[in-house]
């Protein structure tokens, strides 16, 4: 009856010291709130075309996928990336529609809207979609880790080709 007696409590104490393992749970609506609070503050500073406080939101080993181009790996290839973009880019408003997270790493999900004025073209509207995977830091701030946007327009066509010589 000891030995019973010690393995219940071998078990109990198992189950404890596993329990204590679980990270906490994480609270989805404070998340949304500081993402919001975050996504605000990058139009704001989109519209003042102030980089540095766009890159504030960025971790230093974030990377940002935008379309028609290669990833950007560095903090100078994203700081290059919009400040090439306040030239063709304008009017950026931005809705976040979904975010999750579990520990330390949440998402967002959301819709952007714009105009674009590409150098000898008519301005035109754009809306797209976006994806930011943000990571909490030591300090409880979050910074992007990774981030992509696409826009709903439809691709260009190419001319068709010209007809075989025969």
């Amino acid at each position: 009856m000891k030995s019973l007696s010690v393995v219940v409590i071998l078990v109990a104490a198992l189950l404890v010291a596993l329990s204590s393992c679980a990270p906490p749970a994480t609270n989805v609506e404070e998340v949304r709130k500081a993402l919001e609070e975050k996504n605000a503050a990058f139009v704001s500073a989109y519209g003042a075309k102030d980089v540095a406080a766009i890159m504030n939101d960025y971790a230093p080993n974030a990377t940002l996928l935008p379309q028609n181009g290669p990833a950007a790996t560095t903090r100078e290839e994203i700081e290059g990336f919009y400040n090439r973009s306040f030239e063709v880019f304008k009017n950026l408003n931005t809705t976040i529609t979904s975010v999750d997270a579990s520990g330390d790493l949440a998402y967002a999900i959301g819709s952007y809207t714009g105009v674009l004025e590409l150098p000898g073209a008519t301005a035109q509207p754009d809306t797209g979609k976006f994806l930011a995977v943000w990571k909490r830091q030591a300090d409880g701030q979050w910074l992007i880790v990774a981030d992509i946007f696409n826009t709903n327009l439809p691709a260009p066509t190419s001319p068709p080709a010209p007809a075989a010589a025969k």
